[in-house]
């Protein structure tokens, strides 16, 4: 084997060892993704559950129609100006430090002051 040969080897086993180092960062980065995906299923399935609940109650025992609920969703859906069936969270003031925070936020972002009542849709 010549000195080149040898060179060519080494050069070779570096490309390789790097590109299994990026295939090992690869297949971290996709169980981490599917990790959170996991989590947001989770959440998702208990805000389906807690939305039919609620839904459920209003019916039984405040006499209400469903029809009256979907209207109520597109009332709501529609405060930002525009029906993407998305909820406009906003912001909240700090009752402590007078500091705006975002609304999905339970605790102030600069004093740590709680921000209201716990969600019953956050995610336990």
């Amino acid at each position: 084997m010549g000195l080149l040969e040898f060179f060519w080897d080494v050069s070779q086993q570096r490309q390789i060892d790097s590109a299994a180092s990026g295939v090992q960062r690869a297949e971290t980065g996709v169980r981490s993704q599917e990790s959170s995906i996991a989590a947001l299923e989770a959440r998702i399935d208990r805000l389906t559950l807690v939305t039919r609940a609620m839904s459920e109650l209003l019916v039984q025992h405040a006499q209400l129609a469903e029809a009256d609920l979907l209207a109520k969703v597109e009332e709501i859906d529609l405060r930002d100006g525009k029906r993407d069936g998305r909820l406009n969270a906003g912001a909240q003031k700090c009752a402590k430090c007078g500091r705006v925070s975002a609304a999905r936020r339970e605790a102030c972002l600069y004093c740590g002051a709680p921000l209201g009542p716990p969600n019953p849709f956050a995610g336990a």
